[in-house]
């Protein structure tokens, strides 16, 4: 009995060196980008996605989850704004404005339940027929385990963000997004 649960114990104790090596030996930082042509102009998507306009229409991860509760905090000028959730699937978190360049960028900050803060930046690029967008999440981690992790689930979340992203395109370019009348900037 005692050289079996040796056995196991050593077993145990190489995959977990194993799992610290590889983790390791991956980069610290995993980045998930997508991009889409949308025929607005950049200031109508810039205001849409900077102040959560009908957020929860396109959202991939609220839509996946139909239970899920949302609330808004707005502020004038977008940064300082949050976009808080919780729900029965995708759990509790928060998506704060850091900073903008009025209708050319937005740097959020995106935390689930109690974990750090995931960088999420979108830019704004005009072109002949509307705008270019460009939607970055950057996962950083020094954890060999969190490390694992971003790359295993970095799949996952490229067919979450490009679902997200067809959903903007075809709600921007069918439904009526109304401008307020005073934006600094856009």
């Amino acid at each position: 009995m005692m050289k079996i649960l040796k056995w196991i114990l050593i077993v145990v104790v190489v995959l977990v060196v194993l799992v610290a090596a590889v983790g390791y030996m991956l980069p610290r930082e995993v980045v998930v980008a997508t991009t889409e042509d949308i025929r607005q102009p950049p200031g109508k998507v810039f205001h849409f996605v900077a102040g959560f306009v009908d957020r929860t229409a396109w959202d991939p991860w609220i839509r996946s989850d139909t239970a899920t509760k949302c609330t808004f905090d707005l502020k004038p000028g977008y940064t300082g704004s949050k976009y808080m959730w919780e729900g029965p699937k995708i759990g509790t978190g928060i998506m704060e404005v850091d900073s903008v360049v009025f209708g050319s960028y937005i740097l959020n900050s995106v935390s689930f339940m109690k974990g750090s803060a995931i960088p999420e930046e979108w830019t704004f690029t005009p072109t002949e027929n509307g705008t270019h967008l460009t939607w970055t999440i950057k996962m950083v981690s020094d954890s060999p385990l969190e490390r694992l992790m971003n790359h295993m689930f970095r799949g996952m979340i490229q067919k979450t963000i490009d679902s997200g992203r067809d959903d903007l395109k075809n709600y921007l370019e069918t439904q009526e997004v109304v401008m307020p009348d005073s934006i600094p900037g856009v």
